[in-house]
């Protein structure tokens, strides 16, 4: 519900309003306190100079969760949750969460541990730049998972599958600490485009994984091909990300179109199960680059 004020001319250059009562007893304010005042899209915003966004905090039952109970907790962390207790009754229902903590979810922590519960508190937070740093290692993570995939390619080497998943594991992390960090920005701040871009490079992340996980062998040298179309095609995505280039959008979505085609008339021969399966993740990937795509062109100016 809104409040009116009339406005008051204080001076010859300057004008003011009163505050509401109730709000000022809240915060301790009095005469001569110091607020911070700060425009935002058009809309002035009047904080205490100690102000403090109210923590939030979350209680989850493994009784009623069960093996989504490391899922609640991923989720809850997302969305920005500051402290979350988890309710058990044995030792073993906190294994997949102590696992979450340790190769995911870094920036929280058990700060308390009880015969029947546990509370994990966020101990680090990033800011809006470092946020933008962030998003743009997890690209160069993806670049890097590109030319993985390209050296595998060529040598089929063990080593480069293990490589691959280590990169994932790393996107992965960063991949918590940005959707995280989106959630708690104020609601004005938000971007539902810049949001979704990240979830998107995530699942792309995930279609290596799934790649070095299959641990492809003898692939066929037709299906090496269109893989390495799609791998041409995504690092033109990722030039655009860092620069948009119209003529570099119109070769991805000409190239788009020709990639699927080709995918589906390899799909139609007689190939073996290996080959079938590389060339589904290779759609998959085509098209979470016609996401991205899509995505940067709402996002450039």
């Amino acid at each position: 519900m809104f409040m009116q004020r009339k406005i008051i001319q204080q001076s010859a250059t300057s004008m003011g309003i009163s505050l509401p009562s109730k709000w000022v007893k809240k915060w301790n304010l009095a005469k001569g306190n110091i607020v911070n005042i700060d425009e935002v899209n058009g809309i002035l915003e009047i904080k205490p100079v100690d102000f403090r966004q109210p923590e939030k905090k979350a209680e989850i039952d493994t009784k009623i969760y069960g093996n989504l109970t490391a899922r609640k907790f991923d989720n809850l962390s997302k969305r920005g949750y500051d402290e979350i207790k988890v309710l058990y009754s044995a030792e073993k229902e906190l294994e997949p969460i102590k696992d979450l903590l340790l190769h995911e979810l870094t920036m929280f922590e058990i700060v308390k541990k009880e015969k029947d519960c546990i509370i994990a508190r966020a101990i680090s937070e990033i800011n809006k730049e470092e946020l933008d740093r962030i998003v743009n290692r997890f690209v160069f993570l993806l670049i890097e998972n590109i030319n993985k995939t390209r050296i595998y390619l060529q040598k089929e080497e063990k080593n480069i599958l293990n490589d691959i998943l280590e990169t994932e594991n790393a996107i992965n992390r960063l991949y918590q600490t940005c959707m995280r960090a989106l959630n708690r920005q104020p609601p004005e701040e938000q971007s539902y485009m810049r949001y979704t871009f990240i979830w998107v490079l995530e699942k792309l992340g995930d279609d290596f994984k799934f790649f070095a996980k299959s641990n492809p062998v003898n692939i066929s040298k037709e299906t090496k091909i269109i893989i390495n179309k799609v791998l041409d095609n995504l690092k033109l995505v990722i030039d655009i990300f860092f620069k948009y280039d119209t003529n570099k959008a119109y070769t991805f979505y000409n190239q788009r179109k020709k990639i699927v085609n080709e995918c589906i008339i390899l799909l139609r021969k007689k190939t073996n199960v290996n080959d079938h399966l590389l060339v589904h993740f290779a759609l998959s990937m085509n098209e979470k680059g016609l996401y991205l795509l899509g995505l940067l062109l709402g996002l450039s100016d």
